[in-house]
């Protein structure tokens, strides 16, 4: 039986307020740009941007470039991944910036799994059951996208994942991303 205190008080499944928090974007190019503008828009959010060179981009209230991803990571509620994976992504998020996370972060990959390295993610959400992952992205191995990864992910109350769906599931959404 679903007990509504119990849900609410449990700090795996309490919701978060996302209106007027620190949304930090990983990629600043156009899925980072929506990310942000519909941050800025529908929730208010103070958005952070990181990219490679710190240039300016639409929608963020500051941009850094990615030497700075470590000072700008404990200050963001959410963390939304928009990275194109390079030689310059693969493997970028790992145990030192996931530990550098604030208590209670949210973060989602709708990017490339392989930004993520996910050895490391298994290692800290195991820890660390306040961090929620999410992620519409899987990590390759042996050339393909491996839906479960190798880790035990899924097992995990604080990472949800859906099977790469998100950008065209359906015709229309498609056509509009």
């Amino acid at each position: 039986m679903l007990n509504a205190r119990e849900y609410l008080s449990n700090e795996l499944t309490s919701p978060r307020k996302i209106s007027e928090s620190t949304l930090l974007v990983l990629g600043t190019g156009g899925i980072g740009r929506e990310i942000a503008r519909i941050g800025k828009e529908g929730f208010r959010t103070y958005n952070i941007g990181i990219n490679r060179s710190g240039k300016p981009a639409e929608y963020f209230d500051e941009v850094h470039p990615t030497s700075r991803l470590l000072d700008a990571l404990p200050r963001a509620d959410i963390v939304a991944i928009a990275l194109p994976l390079n030689k310059h992504t693969r493997g970028l998020i790992g145990e030192r910036e996931l530990r550098a996370l604030k208590h209670g972060a949210i973060v989602v990959n709708v990017g490339r799994g392989d930004v993520v390295r996910e050895e490391d993610l298994y290692r800290v959400l195991k820890e660390r059951r306040d961090i929620r992952f999410g992620t519409d992205v899987w990590w390759v191995h042996d050339g393909r996208e491996e839906i479960p990864p190798r880790t035990p992910l899924t097992a995990l109350p604080n990472f949800l994942g859906t099977p790469h769906i998100a950008g065209g599931a359906q015709r229309e959404i498609a056509e509009n991303a």
